[in-house]
């Protein structure tokens, strides 16, 4: 369930689950809707993710939180074969309706695919009249099938330049290319959607129950196939008694007696839907979780042990765990051999750090009263005494986005009493997904630097120290996404990596500027920030020459130290699917053809640090422009939200 803060998906979800399982759609009305009305008040909004589980546990639903911070974390929980809800709030005018929509259709177009989505217009309560809302549902419709239709000729685009890649490749980079390139995949918005309903009065709620489930047993209007043929279908029997020896697992039960018992129960692994009815074991290292496994199945019946004598119970265990991610039971971070059985406990570990209300877009006031509340808190329970100095440090991490281990300790407190991790452990989850990483020659206490939490714009001096002059000589790249738009978390997410090649001079949410010490300020500055408006990435390395030096083998340098920030970006780009993101063939060099001898090896476009500086320049100020038009429209959002309150109310 996916949409903008406070669009109404925890209202809904809850209102749904109140709702009973509903019957297989014949003509359903809203009029007749009898769902439970459970309004979710301000205080109690998504922070990150919530878990819940739907008619008997048919369905687990992942409602999450619609502030951009929570996106890079989300995106664990975004799996294929699954069903996703897209929100949009009734009050809002189609346009801004549309755009609440996109960003969400723009997330799953380059993580899950093309995966069915239904769109919800919530808050059906709210709307000036039901004539105008359904001239604005109307318009949605048509701007959201106009997206899909756009994003298939993108698609194809990006489909062809690669297909002329592999053409040109050789032979095993081809092969390479070949299978890394993803299927189709613009979200398969489905016709069935675009639902109206309310929270507030129950209206559409027994439309939308029957609809959610007569597309889990839908087939594809072109192919024919079942959207979701693994919903209600039956699972081998080997796995079945995996998922009860994981349930053991948890529970800190017999895990042979459950391994070896017949299977009794699909579906979740957990016997409440938030992980909160004892469960002992949320987390555990693969290997270890196949140990237990080969134990349990060496003190199982013949029969039993059978059917896993051909793979072994890793490769069985590996399977099991496949298709048990599919239904959204569990987590396996392969990279670091991690299997998450209860994944609500990466939620608890995130609450903390990410937390919405650090930003300053949601009002300073709002922002001191919750640092204030935060640190009172650690006060009373005696996490951490000095009141003032928490205080000092929460007001530097929302502002730059530094925590030091104390304080990180303290974030991931909650997760380390609840689930017995240890601090290194989380330090381990959360590197993995580049969450943060250790600022280097640290002499006191380590810190960390949590992208989620920088600020979109620049620090103060940043344009100035990209500023070309004197002998100062760069080398810059452009990299473009063809897609059109910079997938939610990865500008997050390259920061973290990028950290790898030095220190951090200046950092800010959408780039940096990168040293390889605090003390060789005349050494190499890598630079990358991205263009909002352009969808591109600028990657530089520049360095005053020395007096005498060969510019060519000079400039080489500087290309060799370019060409690898871009090698990072495209790890990094890796981690989504069909962004279509392209480099530019010739590097820009602020040199004239005058001035170089222009060896062969090294291809070039020349400019001039005027220009160079010109166009960084234009770049952060157009972002600047972008910023501000994002917050006048989540301003404008805000507005016609409290009006459309305020009238309903009178």
């Amino acid at each position: 369930v996916m949409g903008h803060g406070m669009a109404g998906k925890t209202s809904t979800v809850r209102t749904l689950a109140s709702h009973g399982s509903p019957s297989p759609p014949a003509s359903p009305s809203p009029a007749t809707a009898t769902a439970t009305s459970l309004l979710t008040g301000v205080e109690d909004r998504t922070i990150a993710l919530d878990l819940e589980n739907l008619w008997d546990s048919m369905l687990q639903v992942y409602d999450f939180g619609g502030q951009p911070e929570y996106f890079p974390w989300q995106r664990l929980f975004l799996t294929p074969q699954t069903l996703h809800v897209a929100f949009a709030e009734s009050s809002l005018s189609a346009e801004l309706m549309f755009q609440q929509v996109e960003v969400q259709l723009q997330n799953l177009y380059c993580t899950v695919g093309d995966e069915p989505v239904l769109v919800v217009v919530s808050k059906a309560d709210l709307a000036a009249s039901s004539e105008e809302l359904l001239e604005k549902v109307a318009a949605l419709k048509s701007m959201v099938e106009a997206w899909v239709e756009t994003m298939r000729t993108v698609k194809r685009r990006i489909d062809e330049k690669e297909d002329s890649k592999m053409a040109r490749a050789p032979e095993e980079k081809s092969r390479t290319l070949a299978m890394s390139k993803k299927r189709s995949a613009v979200p398969n918005v489905l016709a069935s959607g675009f639902l109206v309903v309310s929270a507030a009065t129950g209206a559409g709620i027994a439309e939308l129950a029957a609809t959610m489930q007569a597309t889990l047993l839908a087939e594809d209007a072109q192919t024919g196939a079942r959207l979701f043929p693994r919903f209600q279908a039956s699972v081998p029997i080997a796995y079945e008694h995996v998922r009860g020896f994981l349930r053991a697992v948890i529970y800190g039960e017999d895990e042979a007696a459950a391994f070896a018992s017949k299977p009794k129960q699909s579906g979740s692994l957990t016997r409440s839907s938030d992980g909160t009815e004892g469960e002992k074991v949320c987390f555990l290292p693969f290997e270890e979780l196949a140990a237990k496994l080969e134990a349990a199945l060496a003190a199982a019946p013949s029969d039993l042990q059978s059917l896993f004598e051909e793979d072994g119970a890793p490769t069985m265990l590996r399977d099991a765990l496949a298709i048990f991610e599919g239904e959204g039971l569990v987590i396996h971070a392969a990279a670091i051999g991690i299997v998450h059985l209860v994944p609500h406990w990466l939620v608890v570990t995130v609450q903390g750090l990410a937390n919405h209300r650090f930003d300053i877009r949601y009002g300073i006031k709002e922002q001191k009263k919750y640092i204030k509340s935060v640190a009172d808190h650690w006060d009373e329970i005696d996490l951490r005494r000095n009141r003032s100095e928490s205080v000092r440090m929460l007001q530097e991490y929302a502002s730059n986005g530094v925590a030091s281990e104390s304080l990180l300790r303290a974030f991931f407190a909650p997760a380390m009493e609840k689930f017995g991790a240890s601090f290194e452990q989380l330090l381990i989850i959360f590197k993995d997904q580049e969450l943060l990483f250790e600022i280097e020659e640290r002499e006191q206490e380590p810190e960390y630097i949590v992208p989620i939490r920088l600020s979109d714009s620049p620090p103060q001096g940043f344009e100035k120290e990209c500023e070309l002059a004197g002998a100062t000589k760069a080398c810059q790249l452009t990299g473009t996404f063809a897609c059109g738009f910079l997938p939610p978390g990865f500008t997050q997410r390259l920061i973290a990596a990028m950290h790898k090649l030095g220190r951090y001079h200046r950092h800010f949410g959408l780039g940096g500027i990168i040293m390889r010490s605090k003390v060789s300020k005349g050494g190499p500055r890598r630079i990358f920030f991205f263009d909002l408006k352009k969808c591109q990435i600028y990657l530089r390395v520049q360095q005053p020459m020395p007096e005498g030096a060969d510019e060519d083998e000079f400039l080489e340098s500087l290309v060799e130290a370019v060409e690898e920030m871009r090698g990072i970006v495209e790890t990094v780009a890796g981690h989504w699917q069909n962004l279509g993101l392209d480099f530019d063939e010739d590097v820009r060099v602020n040199t004239s053809p005058q001035e170089a001898n222009q060896k062969p090896t090294l291809r070039r476009i020349h400019s001039n640090s005027e220009s160079m500086n010109q166009a960084a320049h234009d770049t952060l100020d157009s972002n600047e422009q972008m910023l501000l038009l994002q917050s006048r429209m989540e301003s404008e959002m805000h507005a016609i939200r409290s009006e459309a309150n305020k009238h309903n109310q009178d």
